[in-house]
């Protein structure tokens, strides 16, 4: 996986954030920068926009973790986009956090709440947001079961 410093403008697939103002999150390549508790909160609002909001990043490939011996390969990105600036973070970063405690920069985690109390998020937490995607796209609906760790959104209670 390539390392790109938290926080940084630089990306990993350029073209596909042309005329964006860009911060690149998680992408640790060999080397955790910041370690720490993450919120249950925070993990389950990743892995909700992984498993339906995840943007394939083309041909690029397969990564796997360069910080252990997972044989789990990832690929794509997520977006977390919030007051004009969109968040890429590499598909990986929900098994850097639970495997190896990365902590993201605190200001990712704030934008990341703030993102997801906002309006874009509402279809989220209705459970209409693949649906909606699909429509959008094109795409055929994703069928993925996301496994949380506790039931704190309204439509899984």
């Amino acid at each position: 996986m390539v390392e790109i410093a938290d926080l940084s403008d630089q990306v990993y697939a350029p073209d596909l954030h042309e005329g964006v103002k860009v911060c690149s999150v998680g992408w640790l390549g060999n080397t955790v920068p910041s370690r720490g508790s993450v919120s249950i909160e925070v993990i389950d609002i990743l892995k909700h926009l992984d498993a339906f909001h995840h943007v394939d990043d083309g041909d690029l490939g397969m990564h796997s973790c360069a910080l252990c011996d997972s044989d789990k390969k990832f690929h794509g990105e997520i977006w977390v986009e919030v007051d004009g600036i969109r968040y890429v973070l590499p598909s990986a970063i929900i098994h850097y956090i639970q495997e190896h405690h990365y902590k993201p920069p605190d200001v990712f985690i704030n934008d990341l709440k703030k993102y997801w109390e906002s309006e874009a998020c509402d279809s989220c937490k209705d459970g209409t947001c693949s649906e909606i995607d699909q429509e959008k796209s094109g795409r055929p609906r994703l069928e993925k079961k996301v496994e949380i760790s506790k039931k704190w959104w309204k439509f899984w209670g």
